[in-house]
């Protein structure tokens, strides 16, 4: 069974000491609520939402979704939030792969990270240079299981939609 995988990079946040404790900024927030509404309106409907442990990402995770709370046409009770420290700032993929195994019935997951994986990643599936910034996201289409081989393989995968955040 295929799957639609959407891999969003957390929003804007405060930096402070420590990699979990910075909180959105006010810029990200709005940036993380607006994504929402536009995976919404894309008819981008998870199943699962797996975030990571940090403060930002659980933030933006909340917001993104708050488009999906008391719709007529989605089942917000039916979605399984599921927060996944491994996928807290890695380089490596192998995360994902595994945390996305636990959900082999979910048609749509949306994964809240960071980069430098999610941006790698989405330079991968694109081969687009340009910086992934806060609250960035790409869906893909994967036609078959996700292992290592094809996370980042960008000739069986399908780009739906890339949607990059921009910040004036």
């Amino acid at each position: 069974m295929g799957q639609t995988i959407i891999y969003m990079r957390h929003a804007e946040y405060h930096r402070t000491m420590g990699s979990n404790s910075g909180t959105l900024t006010e810029r990200g927030k709005e940036m993380a609520l607006d994504m929402g509404l536009f995976m919404y309106s894309r008819e981008f409907n998870p199943d699962v939402c797996i975030f990571s442990n940090a403060i930002r990402a659980k933030e933006t995770k909340d917001l993104v979704l708050q488009a999906y709370q008391n719709k007529d046409d989605y089942d917000f009770s039916k979605l399984i939030q599921f927060e996944e420290k491994s996928i807290n700032e890695t380089w490596d993929l192998d995360p994902f792969v595994d945390v996305i195994a636990l959900f082999p019935e979910a048609k749509c997951i949306l994964i809240v990270g960071h980069n430098p994986a999610i941006g790698a990643l989405a330079g991968m599936l694109t081969s687009t240079t340009s910086v992934f910034t806060p609250g960035s996201f790409i869906a893909v289409e994967y036609p078959s299981e996700i292992t290592m081989e094809t996370i980042c393989n960008r000739h069986i995968t399908k780009v739906l939609l890339e949607e990059r955040a921009l910040y004036f």
